[in-house]
Protein backbone atom coordinates (compact mmCIF):
# COMPACT_ATOMS: atom_id res chain seq x y z
CA UNK A 1 0.00 0.00 0.00
CA UNK A 2 2.37 2.92 -1.64
CA UNK A 3 1.68 6.44 -0.27
CA UNK A 4 -0.29 8.31 -3.21
CA UNK A 5 2.50 11.07 -4.00
CA UNK A 6 1.21 14.53 -2.24
CA UNK A 7 3.27 16.76 -0.94
CA UNK A 8 3.19 17.64 2.96
CA UNK A 9 2.57 21.34 3.17
CA UNK A 10 3.76 23.43 5.89
CA UNK A 11 1.13 25.76 6.87
CA UNK A 12 1.43 28.80 10.02
CA UNK A 13 0.18 31.99 10.45
CA UNK A 14 2.11 35.02 8.71
CA UNK A 15 1.69 35.94 12.97
CA UNK A 16 4.86 33.04 13.42
CA UNK A 17 8.15 34.39 13.11
CA UNK A 18 9.93 33.89 9.87
CA UNK A 19 12.54 31.14 11.17
CA UNK A 20 9.69 29.23 12.56
CA UNK A 21 7.74 29.29 9.10
CA UNK A 22 10.92 28.67 7.08
CA UNK A 23 12.03 25.91 9.14
CA UNK A 24 8.96 24.22 9.25
CA UNK A 25 9.14 24.16 5.32
CA UNK A 26 12.59 23.15 5.34
CA UNK A 27 11.11 20.48 7.52
CA UNK A 28 8.54 19.23 5.32
CA UNK A 29 10.40 19.34 1.99
CA UNK A 30 12.68 16.17 4.47
CA UNK A 31 9.11 14.55 5.15
CA UNK A 32 8.06 15.08 1.26
CA UNK A 33 11.33 13.45 0.16
CA UNK A 34 11.28 10.80 2.69
CA UNK A 35 8.10 9.59 2.35
CA UNK A 36 7.38 9.87 -1.94
CA UNK A 37 7.32 6.42 -3.18
CA UNK A 38 7.25 4.58 0.01
CA UNK A 39 4.80 1.96 1.07
CA UNK A 40 2.53 3.27 4.41
CA UNK A 41 4.29 1.03 6.39
CA UNK A 42 4.97 1.16 10.31
CA UNK A 43 8.67 1.41 9.84
CA UNK A 44 8.21 4.71 7.34
CA UNK A 45 5.54 6.12 9.58
CA UNK A 46 8.74 5.63 12.60
CA UNK A 47 11.11 6.70 10.30
CA UNK A 48 8.99 10.10 9.38
CA UNK A 49 8.09 10.82 13.64
CA UNK A 50 12.09 10.44 13.96
CA UNK A 51 12.80 13.27 11.46
CA UNK A 52 10.24 15.69 13.07
CA UNK A 53 11.41 15.01 16.71
CA UNK A 54 15.41 15.44 15.10
CA UNK A 55 14.44 18.63 13.36
CA UNK A 56 12.57 19.90 16.42
CA UNK A 57 15.32 19.39 18.66
CA UNK A 58 17.72 20.92 16.47
CA UNK A 59 15.35 23.63 15.78
CA UNK A 60 15.30 24.03 19.54
CA UNK A 61 19.47 23.77 20.04
CA UNK A 62 19.95 26.53 17.18
CA UNK A 63 17.61 29.04 18.88
CA UNK A 64 14.01 28.60 17.53
CA UNK A 65 12.55 27.28 21.34
CA UNK A 66 9.12 28.41 19.80
CA UNK A 67 9.23 25.84 17.19
CA UNK A 68 6.59 23.09 18.25
CA UNK A 69 7.01 19.06 18.98
CA UNK A 70 4.99 17.84 15.78
CA UNK A 71 3.06 14.27 15.60
CA UNK A 72 2.40 12.13 12.91
CA UNK A 73 -1.17 11.40 12.36
CA UNK A 74 -1.78 8.34 9.79
CA UNK A 75 -5.04 7.57 7.63
CA UNK A 76 -4.46 4.20 7.33
CA UNK A 77 -7.64 3.83 4.75
CA UNK A 78 -6.73 7.04 3.00
CA UNK A 79 -2.97 6.20 2.35
CA UNK A 80 -2.73 9.99 3.65
CA UNK A 81 -0.29 11.86 6.47
CA UNK A 82 -1.11 14.51 8.32
CA UNK A 83 1.67 16.56 10.69
CA UNK A 84 0.10 18.32 13.21
CA UNK A 85 1.37 19.98 17.03
CA UNK A 86 1.74 17.41 19.62
CA UNK A 87 -0.07 19.85 22.21
CA UNK A 88 -2.87 20.45 20.83
CA UNK A 89 -6.02 20.89 23.36
CA UNK A 90 -8.48 19.26 23.29
CA UNK A 91 -10.33 22.10 21.40
CA UNK A 92 -7.63 21.92 18.14
CA UNK A 93 -8.22 18.36 18.45
CA UNK A 94 -12.20 18.39 17.95
CA UNK A 95 -11.81 21.31 15.37
CA UNK A 96 -9.18 19.31 13.23
CA UNK A 97 -11.01 16.16 14.07
CA UNK A 98 -13.82 17.73 12.13
CA UNK A 99 -11.21 19.24 9.47
CA UNK A 100 -10.65 15.31 8.67
CA UNK A 101 -13.72 14.25 8.23
CA UNK A 102 -14.38 17.16 5.61
CA UNK A 103 -10.93 16.41 3.62
CA UNK A 104 -11.27 13.01 4.13
CA UNK A 105 -14.94 12.61 2.86
CA UNK A 106 -14.81 8.77 2.01
CA UNK A 107 -13.20 8.04 5.83
CA UNK A 108 -15.34 6.59 8.67
CA UNK A 109 -15.44 7.07 12.40
CA UNK A 110 -13.61 4.00 12.90
CA UNK A 111 -10.62 5.42 10.94
CA UNK A 112 -10.70 8.87 12.44
CA UNK A 113 -10.67 6.92 15.97
CA UNK A 114 -7.76 4.90 14.95
CA UNK A 115 -5.75 8.11 13.99
CA UNK A 116 -6.58 10.46 16.80
CA UNK A 117 -5.70 7.26 19.52
CA UNK A 118 -2.51 6.97 17.87
CA UNK A 119 -1.65 10.59 18.02
CA UNK A 120 -3.17 11.80 20.87
CA UNK A 121 -3.52 9.17 23.49
CA UNK A 122 -4.78 11.22 25.66
CA UNK A 123 -7.57 11.90 23.82
CA UNK A 124 -9.12 9.04 23.71
CA UNK A 125 -11.63 8.85 26.08
CA UNK A 126 -13.47 11.82 23.98
CA UNK A 127 -13.09 9.81 20.76
CA UNK A 128 -14.92 6.74 22.61
CA UNK A 129 -17.92 8.99 23.61
CA UNK A 130 -18.48 10.86 19.52
CA UNK A 131 -21.59 9.79 18.19
CA UNK A 132 -21.55 7.95 14.70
Amino acid sequence: MSLPHRSFKFTAPDSEPLEIRLSGKRLFMKLDAHARGRDLMRQTVEELQKICDDHTKAAHRNGLREFPELVVVVMDVQKQIEVVPRDWDIRSIQVFIVNLTKKYKTTTRDEVARAIARAFPHYVDYVERVPS
